[in-house]
């Protein structure tokens, strides 16, 4: 099995540093396809550049066509500029402007709803099957592209042969199947995936095509409905597929879905369609499904420092407290939090924080280094930790991290992640259960058992699906 997929998900323009100063620290970038339409300028200049400085031949993995968006389109409304006092609250309704900006280039039944402020539904799909798929695909191949040859650093990208922004892989259009609605978005995914097959092989012959599955961990937990799901997807006739479980957090997640997610990929990587499989959002469970023992995954994805789980209808963040990667753990905790695990790991004979400590037991990726650093250790690495306040409109004083803690802290996360996937391969199944059993036996003592619980149900899942002759 080839080496496994690192790849990283652009969420904004503020992450352009983290991307351009960490190459050596992801594989491939996917960005999400409202960025793409509403910044194609800017998107196509940035991926040019990024295109000349990153070691890989093909840096864009994919655009996400983020047709889910337009399911529910309130999840997607700006309601930044309502009138309050305006009677007429329709009036102000208005979908975010670059989901507003992927509806008009995708033009068609997308646009319409968009217009009309209603969600779409598996009969509209069906009734503009071929252009929506057309479009869509389209988009991907052509957009950025085209942007990058209207800008006025086209002459001189072309000059070094830099002139085109294309991706290695286009996704067909894909639509979220809740719990209680695969029976109804279940035939319109492999009716749109079928369309994209017959499209891609006379327009887009020259490209990878793959398929997207989005389903949310309830049914990842419901034999009966998974089955459903298995039978549909594994028989596609497309090698490659990206799956998204809607807010899907590993470190919560229980057994019976964790079991549910090894059932499903196992099942699609083995039938007599096997695919290649890449998780759109995932975290170090997913990491081991990459293991070569293991194979179920031939990647993983997620943002610079967060988007290790989303949901595939956001509705906002909350506060953004500093948080740290405990490697030991493969999870960011809050700063606070963490502190007591990392200090104990790091005191001398003395009691005393010591470096070598922390770099032995804790990191020694080359942000920590720099930042945990003689002659007093123990303040380099609280700034980590630091917080400015910050009065909102409200009255309430809030702390917020230092643009330091979080720059500093997201280099950490982003160069620990890489090592996650360096070393993946160098440890035996077992040994890596045991990593995860000696990590949850010290983490109860540090962070308390409910915190740490999901390195003991990660590695019973290891065990009993992969090393005790049960894999189904």
């Amino acid at each position: 099995m080839s080496k496994p997929l690192h790849i990283l998900k652009y969420g904004s323009h503020s992450e352009q540093r983290h991307f351009m100063e960490n190459l050596d620290a992801y594989d491939q970038v996917l960005i999400s396809g409202s960025t793409a339409a509403y910044f194609q300028a800017g998107m196509s200049v940035f991926l040019a550049k990024l295109k000349n400085a990153h070691p890989a031949q093909r840096v864009l993995l994919a655009i996400d066509p983020q047709t889910p968006a337009f399911q529910d389109i309130a999840a997607g409304a700006d309601l930044s500029g309502t009138d309050q006092d305006n009677d007429d609250i329709s009036s102000t309704w208005r979908v975010k402007p670059s989901l507003a900006s992927l509806a008009d280039v995708y033009g068609g039944i997308v646009h319409d709803c968009v217009e009309s402020c209603d969600p779409l539904t598996p009969e509209q799909v069906s009734e503009d099957l071929d252009s929506m798929c057309d479009n869509v695909l389209r988009f991907q191949v052509a957009h950025l592209d085209d942007a990058l040859k209207a800008t006025e650093d086209y002459k001189y990208l072309k000059y070094a042969q830099l002139d085109t922004v294309i991706p290695a892989v286009l996704l067909a259009p894909y639509f979220f199947m809740a719990p209680d609605s695969v029976d109804e978005w279940l035939e319109t995914n492999l009716h749109v995936i079928q369309t994209c097959i017959d499209i891609a092989k006379t327009r887009y012959s020259g490209f990878d095509l793959a398929a997207v599955l989005a389903i949310g961990p309830d049914t990842l937990g419901d034999p009966t409905e998974l089955k459903t799901v298995i039978d549909g997807y594994s028989e596609l006739g497309v090698e490659q597929l990206f799956v998204w479980f809607d807010d899907f957090d590993e470190t919560t997640a229980i057994n019976e879905q964790l079991e549910g997610l090894c059932k499903l990929l196992t099942k699609l990587v083995t039938g007599t369609h096997p695919k290649r499989i890449i998780n759109l959002f995932g975290g170090y469970f997913s990491t081991l499904l990459c293991h070569q023992d293991i194979g179920l995954l031939a990647g993983v994805c997620h943002g610079p420092g967060y988007g290790e789980y989303r949901s595939v209808f956001p509705v906002g963040g909350g506060i953004p407290y500093p948080k740290f990667y405990i490697p030991q753990f493969h999870n960011r905790f809050i700063f606070r939090e963490g502190l007591r695990a990392v200090t104990s790991l790091v005191r001398d004979e003395a009691g005393k924080f010591s470096r070598q400590h922390y770099l032995d037991e804790v990191c020694s990726c080359d942000t920590c280094q720099s930042v945990v650093s003689d002659p007093n250790p123990s303040a380099g690495f609280l700034r980590y930790g630091q917080t400015k306040r910050s009065i909102g409109r409200d009255g309430i004083v809030r702390m917020f991290p230092t643009a330091e803690a979080s720059l500093i802290s997201t280099r950490h996360y982003l160069q620990t992640k890489h090592l996650e996937f360096q070393i993946l391969n160098g440890k035996t199944l077992p040994e890596h259960v045991e990593d995860l059993r000696s990590a949850y036996l010290f983490g109860k003592t540090t962070l308390g058992t409910n915190r740490v619980k999901y390195l003991d149900r990660w590695a019973s899942i290891i065990q009993h699906q992969f090393l005790s002759g049960n894999q189904d």
